[in-house]
């Protein structure tokens, strides 16, 4: 069996009692609480990879896609990064020397195999990352943010995110334990890993199809009071060239979205404003807020930030917030939002871009309730 101090095993397993506490009985809602041990891993589908080496080193036959399960380990380390996240450009490193001393030991390197996931990254920018920061395991896309949602809270996830996920006897990933941020001390990476092949999942009562909720947090609302929410709407359906009548709030509440009666030359049109509240992707990067306005076509007519960073937390300019604009005025949701950086990214905010598009490529499921509730035919 493999050696760990008493004194850091006894740490650790303190620390997963305070994780098992319920969620209810948390000290306040700025306090993050991270996945519960035993918490099931989503049964998300991976591209198998093309690379023979990666495909040998995971121990997957060809194919089209695989599950965390039938990844030939014990337990899988998984990194949910963005190639653009300064604290994952910072974790790369670190990582890679913990990978090369457990690939150099005998007694693991067979029961733990790594892998990282680059949420809202394509597969020329992971190939780029594992390239210049020369990464020897895979590193697979989420593009659409599936994997980053499956398993974040309400609140969302920061990366770099990391899970240890132990595979038990039916083959489905078991979340062991979990880090949200940067880190430096490799020996305490390593010591964790040890740990977590340690643990006896036939003493955990895991729930068929439970899911991983890893921070639960409050979801995120506007930072300005609704007052003022509503005049920035009012201006933005305005600047359509007509006079707005009537704004009110639809269901479903939570959605933040509104309607508005707006004459234009002398005909009355219906103009629709959706308010996005997302967390950032980094872990140092501030939450991202913003409205965009649509007519009853579904096109585009407005976008207004409420609260958009850039590399140094800095607010965005307002040539920014035109170049913005200049990408989305006249698109149609109806239609695929697909980011190309070298295109669509402002300059040094390329992250928050990243979630502008995710978010307006969910604008299609927003047109439809509003179809399927009556506003728009």
């Amino acid at each position: 069996m493999i050696q760990v101090r008493k004194g850091r095993l006894a740490l650790i397993m303190g620390l997963l009692v305070c994780l098992l506490v319920p969620a209810g009985l948390s000290a306040g809602k700025s306090r993050r609480k991270v996945a519960q041990f035993g918490d099931i891993f989503p049964r998300h589908s991976f591209p198998i990879p093309t690379s023979s080496e990666d495909r040998g080193y995971l121990g997957l036959p060809e194919g089209k896609t695989f599950t965390i399960g039938d990844i030939q380990a014990d337990l899988v380390v998984v990194e949910l990064l963005n190639i653009y996240c300064t604290s994952c450009q910072k974790q790369a490193p670190i990582y890679n020397e913990v990978f090369n001393v457990v690939k150099r030991d005998p007694g693991i390197k067979d029961k733990v195999k790594w892998m990282g996931v680059g949420v809202g990254n394509n597969e020329r920018e992971v190939t780029f990352f594992r390239k210049v920061r020369d990464i020897s395991f895979p590193i697979f896309t989420d593009i659409q943010f599936d994997l980053y949602e499956a398993v974040g809270g309400k609140g969302g996830i920061r990366t770099p995110f990391t899970l240890l996920v132990r595979k038990d006897e039916k083959g489905r990933g078991i979340i062991v334990d979990t880090h949200m941020g940067f880190r430096r001390n490799r020996e305490e990476i390593l010591e964790e890993i040890k740990v977590a092949l340690q643990y006896d999942l036939a003493y955990l009562k895991i729930k068929e199809g439970k899911r991983a909720v890893l921070p639960v947090t409050e979801k995120l609302k506007p930072p300005i009071p609704d007052d003022e929410l509503l005049k920035k709407i009012k201006e933005g359906m305005a600047q359509a060239g007509g006079i707005v009548e009537e704004i009110r709030r639809i269901s479903p509440a939570e959605e933040y979205l509104y309607t508005g009666k707006v004459m234009i030359k002398g005909e009355e049109k219906h103009l629709f404003a959706k308010v996005v509240s997302w967390p950032p992707v980094c872990d140092i990067c501030h939450d991202i807020h913003f409205v965009y306005l649509f007519d009853e076509a579904g096109k585009i007519i407005n976008f207004i930030p409420i609260h958009l960073t850039k590399y140094g937390n800095r607010e965005w300019s307002q040539s920014d917030i035109e170049a913005m604009k200049s990408r989305l005025i006249g698109r149609s949701l109806l239609e695929p939002f697909e980011f190309n950086r070298d295109v669509d990214a402002v300059s040094r905010a390329t992250i928050t871009s990243v979630v502008i598009f995710h978010r307006l490529n969910k604008g299609k499921e927003i047109y439809t309730t509003l179809m399927k509730q009556g506003y728009v035919k």
